[in-house]
């Protein structure tokens, strides 16, 4: 079966995207990316420079407005999982900022409420990593936190479509499909009938599911579910936001319920997939895989 996009039981929120809303990152037109499982290629650099340090703890706060006053988070989850050592590091800051990230310059953007949103593409070498996150106000003021970044080349990666989550005993039920941009993507949709050989696909991506096989897999009890969200109040508007599988499952129940539960409206009212990665066959994070 071949599919555009398919609804499932489960996932995401719908996204309402304003103009003093942050930006996300999805994937760029042009790569292609499939569930296939990868392993590591052993990447030693930093994207930027000068380069990359670890730290066990984040710098401390300095003069300036006070730094209780001022509000640094890490967007999706505070540790990052990666099969390869490289990482996306994002988050927000409450006032304008520069940030730096594990010693290296973030790239910053802003917004018209004075937030500041900053991301940094690092790349580690395999093992456990502690990277300081540090905002430095136009005011002077500095506050900080630290983010774990794990690369373990024996983890897996799967794009899926989950239809089903069960807390009490610990599992999902997934469909594995693949996630395909640029000419493979135009390619597979001419193959399966999806477009007309003059046409391209409709965002520049597909999403092709070969094999109906459903999979029950274990999660780990600590798994941090990533979801895309929006604060319709307050913004931003495409940000990101992790919760526990309880959570997930009474999400999955009536999806509208989490601008109740979290403040938060959730992206997408159940039709994108997930990365699901996956050690020693068992879950151990899901991240939502952002749909235009």
């Amino acid at each position: 079966m071949n599919v555009r996009y398919r609804p499932v039981i489960v996932i995401t929120t719908f996204l309402l995207v304003a103009a003093s809303c942050a930006t996300a990152n999805p994937p760029s037109a042009g790569t292609t990316t499939s569930s296939t499982a990868t392993r590591a290629s052993a990447p030693v650099t930093v994207r930027t420079t000068p380069p990359v340090t670890s730290s066990s703890s984040a710098a401390p706060a300095t003069s300036g407005v006070p730094a209780d006053e001022v509000s640094l988070r890490i967007t999706g989850s505070d540790t990052v999982l990666s099969i390869d050592g490289n990482v996306t590091i994002e988050g927000l800051v409450s006032e304008p900022a520069s940030v730096t990230v594990g010693g290296v310059n973030a790239d910053t953007y802003g917004d018209t409420g004075g937030t500041t949103g900053f991301f940094a593409e690092l790349s580690l070498d395999t093992g456990h990593h502690e990277v300081p996150v540090v905002a430095t106000t136009e005011a002077g003021s500095s506050v900080s936190t630290v983010v774990t970044v794990v690369v373990d080349p024996d983890m897996t990666r799967e794009l899926a479509y989950i239809t089903r989550i069960d807390v009490a005993t610990g599992t999902i039920v997934a469909d594995y499909v693949q996630w395909l941009t640029g000419d493979e993507a135009r390619a597979a949709a001419i193959e399966d009938g999806e477009i007309a050989e003059d046409q391209e696909p409709e965002d520049g991506y597909y999403i092709r599911n070969q094999n109906p096989r459903l999979r029950t897999i274990s999660v780990a009890p600590d798994t941090q579910i990533v979801l895309y969200v929006c604060y319709p109040d307050t913004g931003p508007c495409l940000t990101r936001e992790s919760v526990t599988l309880t959570v997930f499952e009474q999400l999955t129940a009536n999806p509208a319920s989490s601008i109740n539960m979290e403040g938060w409206s959730w992206y997408g009212s159940g039709y994108s997939p997930y990365w699901l990665t996956i050690l020693d066959s068992n879950v151990v994070q899901i991240e939502e895989q952002y749909l235009p």
